[in-house]
């Protein structure tokens, strides 16, 4: 019998899985996965995020704005959509299956070269700070996109330290991971972590017990080594414990265990 996992990031509403949800939730019951976090990134996505959880008993949803959508969503200057899509987004705080806000967070990996690079930074810093207050607000826990922006991202949520929070898909050093986990906030590895040239994250996760680590696959994205250019599905996250496994030498039951209490403890399910 294999261990119950938890999936604490996907985006089941996404193209590649959206079509073909009962079989995506059955090969996860079959791996063992009990619980999924469907992960809004913007406010169509947040929608069907709740959406997904009411239909389905394994998804649970986290509600919020990815920096991208400033000019994917054509948000970018318009002050009074960003603050009517926040506003919507507060609305369905109260759903009962929400768990979360995020992803929210700052990437400044491959800026819009038709927009100003310090007027893009800016909003998406003050997008991410309007987020976070509306999760100290209703007291939810964060779940931090951050890439390309360690520095920035760590200075705004030094002004929210009592927050929950998890820096999803880690990326960066072992320092700014030692940073993170001394603040009390948790850090979540992707099947990224099975790539040959993904030193960094290993070396993170054989420094530190597993008591902030969670797991997740950010399906459809980031399917594990032996399944590149795949579809990544929330079954896979199966892999990314398993590699945890070897790396720091412990049995599947035991990384199971930990990343599903913190999972349980951290979303509060």
């Amino acid at each position: 019998m294999l261990p119950q996992l938890i999936d604490t990031h996907a985006h089941l509403d996404f193209p590649g899985l959206a079509e073909r949800t009962d079989e995506v939730l059955d090969n996860a019951k079959k791996a063992g996965i009990t619980k999924i976090i469907n992960v809004g990134a913007s406010l169509d996505g947040s929608k069907k995020s709740v959406d997904l959880a009411e239909k389905y008993s394994q998804i649970y949803a986290s509600l919020g704005l990815h920096p991208h959508v400033l000019v994917e969503d054509n948000l970018f200057g318009d002050d009074k959509l960003i603050d009517q899509q926040i506003f919507e987004i507060e609305k369905l705080l109260s759903e009962k299956k929400v768990l979360a806000i995020g992803e929210i967070g700052l990437d400044f990996f491959r800026l819009p070269a038709k927009i100003n690079e310090m007027e893009i930074k800016k909003a998406q810093k003050e997008l991410f700070i309007r987020q976070l207050q509306l999760a100290s607000d209703n007291n939810m826990p964060v779940i931090i996109h951050s890439r390309d922006a360690a520095k920035d991202t760590l200075k705004i949520m030094n002004e929210f330290s009592s927050l929950k929070a998890v820096f999803h898909c880690f990326s960066y050093s072992l320092e700014v991971a030692k940073e993170i986990v001394n603040k009390g906030w948790l850090i979540s590895f992707t099947a990224n972590i099975t790539y040959p040239n993904n030193n960094d994250s290993r070396e993170i996760i054989r420094y530190f017990d597993l008591s902030s680590v969670m797991i997740e696959t950010d399906a459809p994205f980031l399917s594990p080594q032996g399944k590149r250019g795949d579809v990544n599905e929330p079954s896979n996250v199966v892999e990314v414990a398993r590699r945890i496994t070897e790396i720091k030498q412990m049995k599947l039951e035991e990384v199971a265990g930990w990343t599903t209490k913190n999972a349980v403890n951290f979303f509060g399910f």
